[in-house]
């Protein structure tokens, strides 16, 4: 299961805000992120539990904690989401780059999710057409 250090981690690989020589995202320099990060989490999980199959979601108390969602949502989705909340007053141009991302895969995500079934027409349907007034011009000139 995914945990709030690895969405944190993947969010701040988006932003590219990472230590560019040792690769670490979790660094000094990052530390204002991660203390914003675990709220703005605990919103976005409560936003996209209807789109898991998977148990409800608890509020996290850590970075350590698993994540109560499907990995792929927690690691495809949720890091743009929350690097778009945190970058929304640093770098709004940004923001809204991985806002839209986010939507758009959160949006992906639930039409996966969706089964399709097949829809009877209980009183027959129109027919094709074949007895309706439009048929072609031809018809419509001999009544």
């Amino acid at each position: 299961m995914t945990d709030g250090q690895r969405v944190f981690e993947q969010a701040i690989a988006l932003m590219d805000s990472g230590n560019e020589v040792t690769g670490e995202m979790d660094v000094g320099s990052t530390r204002a992120y991660k203390h914003r990060a675990l709220s703005i989490l605990n919103l976005l999980g409560q936003e996209c539990q209807g789109y898991s199959l998977e148990g409800t979601w608890e509020p996290l108390t850590g970075f350590e904690t698993a994540l109560p969602l499907e990995d792929g949502l927690c690691q495809g989705v949720l890091p743009y989401g929350l690097a778009a909340h945190l970058l929304l007053e640093e770098d709004p141009a940004a923001a809204n780059f991985f806002q839209q991302r986010y939507e758009e895969l959160l949006e992906r995500w639930r039409r996966r999710q969706v089964q399709l079934e097949e829809l009877e027409v209980p009183h027959g349907g129109v027919e094709l057409g074949e007895d309706g007034r439009w048929r072609n011009g031809a018809d419509r000139s001999e009544q």
